[in-house]
């Protein structure tokens, strides 16, 4: 029960999602949330605008990842380039 807990609280396109309560397999009884299946996750190359429905972390968060790389590529090339 647990691990089917799990599988029904992982991050999903809400707006794909369709919760039928007359079928049990097809959500978690304790928390009424329906199992996900794998047209409803995001992709990997979607916006981040697409996650804002998530709350506002989740897109500032790959923003501020995305540029921590830009970030780290700088500094990489400015402290092997002269060797």
């Amino acid at each position: 029960m647990a691990e089917k807990h799990g599988k029904a609280n992982l991050v999903v396109d809400s707006a794909k999602t369709t919760l039928d309560y007359g079928d049990e397999n097809s959500y978690c009884i304790c928390c009424n949330m329906p199992y996900i299946e794998q047209d409803n996750k995001y992709s990997l190359c979607c916006e981040n605008t697409d996650m804002g429905e998530l709350g506002p972390g989740f897109p500032l968060f790959l923003i501020f990842v995305k540029y921590l790389c830009y970030l780290m590529l700088l500094l990489t090339v400015v402290f092997y380039a002269p060797t």
